[in-house]
Order: C-alpha cells, then sequence, then structure tokens
C-alpha cells in the first residue's frame, strides 16, 4: 500500500518470508496492522501470531486505525469520544470487522504450534489468500534447543516461517526486535546485524525492512518531520534496496505515503 515500497519490492508475494526489524517504540504493530488492512482490501485473510500483545489490544489500536480515532481515547470510549465518533461507532467496528483480523495470542507459541495453526488454516480454507504476521520472532520458541543455543534456535525458527511460507502458499512477515547497539552509533539506523540473534535470519529472509524515526533521537522543527519514518530495506532478493520515508500518525496508527523530510538533505 506504501507506492515506493510495492516499486522497490514488487510487494509482498506468496511463499516469502518477510522480516521488519525495529527498536522498542518504532511502531512494528502499527506497521502490521496498515499491512492487515491493506493485504483485507486485496482480498487476503490476515493471521496474527502475537506473543507480546493481547489481542484486545491489538483490536482497539486497528479499531483507531480505522476509524482515525485517536486511539488513546479508546481506553475508555464512553468519557473520551467525541459525539460525532459515538455516532459513527457503529459504522467503524463495521468497517473494523471486515479486516477479518484473526489473532491468536497465547504467550510463548512455540514454532510447532504456529505451522500446526496454519496447517489448518489452510486446510479449512484451501483456495483463500492468507496474510500470517508474527509479533514477534525471537519470542517464539522451538522444541529440542537448550539453553546458549539461541542463535541456532532462531535460525531453525527463520527457516521454519520460510518453510511454512512456501509449503502452505502464504505471505509470513515477521517482527524482530533490534539490539542496542544500533543506539550507540552517531547514525542509528537499524542495519540487518542489529537483529538479536540475526544469525541465518538475514540469510532465510526474502525481504528485510528496517523501520527507523529520526523524531526519536532528535528534535524536529516541523510536522513532516515529526512524522516521518524511514522504512530502510536492508535485503530485497527480489528486488532494490534504500530508503522510503512513510507519513506515520502515531496517534491514529496510520501509514501513509510520506515526503523526503528536511533533515535527509542535511545527511
Amino acid at each position: 500500500g506504501i507506492t515506493m515500497i510495492d516499486k522497490m519490492t514488487g510487494g509482498f508475494a506468496d511463499g516469502e518470508l518477510i522480516v521488519v526489524a525495529a527498536r522498542p517504540s518504532v511502531g512494528k504493530t502499527d506497521f502490521v496492522n496498515n499491512l492487515h488492512i491493506r493485504a483485507s482490501q486485496q482480498g487476503y485473510k490476515p493471521i496474527m501470531f502475537s506473543l507480546e500483545m493481547k489481542e484486545e489490544l491489538i483490536t482497539r489500536r486497528l479499531v483507531g486505525t480505522v476509524g482515525t480515532i485517536n486511539r488513546f481515547q479508546l481506553k475508555d470510549p464512553e468519557k473520551h469520544l467525541s459525539d460525532k465518533n459515538k455516532d459513527r461507532w457503529a459504522t467503524i467496528i463495521g468497517e473494523t470487522s471486515k479486516v477479518g483480523l484473526v489473532v491468536y495470542d497465547k504467550p510463548r507459541q512455540t514454532i510447532e504450534e504456529i505451522k500446526a495453526k496454519v496447517r489448518q488454516e489452510r486446510l479449512n480454507n484451501p483456495n483463500e489468500k492468507i496474510l500470517i504476521t508474527v509479533d514477534y520472532l525471537t519470542l517464539i520458541t522451538a522444541e529440542g534447543f537448550k539453553y546458549g543455543q539461541e542463535v541456532k534456535m532462531f535460525t531453525y525458527i527463520a527457516e521454519e516461517l520460510k518453510a511454512i511460507a512456501k509449503e502452505f502458499n502464504v505471505v509470513v512477515v515477521a517482527l524482530s526486535q533490534l539490539s542496542r547497539d544500533c543506539e550507540k552509533r552517531d547514525n542509528k539506523r537499524p542495519m540487518a546485524s542489529d537483529i538479536r540473534e540475526s544469525g541465518g535470519i538475514e540469510q532465510v529472509a526474502n525481504t528485510i525492512i528496517g523501520l527507523y524515526r529520526h523524531s526519536l533521537y532528535n528534535e524536529c522543527n516541523n510536522v513532516i518531520d515529526e512524522q516521518c519514518m524511514e522504512w530502510i530495506i536492508l535485503k530485497a532478493r527480489e528486488g532494490s534496496i534504500g530508503t522510503v520515508y512513510v507519513d506515520y500518525n502515531r496517534t491514529t496508527g496510520i501509514m501513509r505515503d510520506g515526503q523526503a523530510p528536511s533533515y535527509a538533505q542535511k545527511q
């Protein structure tokens, strides 16, 4: 749904594993919720494995994005929503339900459990287009690995996510945390090697996108800079690498085509 990303990557395709990595509070969950909305509009069934956030909170954020509502007001809609938005409420909930998002929010899900659920979804819907999102990769566990074997385990998990994408002909988008190493650099933009327990993850993924917000680390003097999120394509097996500027409204979670910020001209 972001024009330049689609041009540079050719879009996300069935059978691919896409890894999206960022530091906390950058906007990873809003990234996937925008993806859920865009994918559903193109006939995909979005299924999310959330190992960190409860379904209720994910749904609340989705409602805010679909309804263009300040999601902080949704903690107590009766108290904080305007009369106009209360009048729109039934419509907003109806539009949110059309997204059709299915959330599995059990903590500490194993890769075996995830694969079993995707297999069942494919059996129940043999001809349906399916988008799988995972929040996030390094919270998944796998049987047979001991303490101290994290790099091997997460390489195995990445390989299994890629196998799920290919075997069941689905798109798999896995979120990942970045290590603190990127914040020790003057240029804090992510690199593929910053992915926690990166090991074979960067080798297995078809596409790797790092998310970065300049406003997290610097004062901004205008709205464009303040709301700018950089989608940095670090790897694109079927496309090109580079940076795309996205307009990100943190109060609603909406992401749209953006424009180059003023700070980019100084780099």
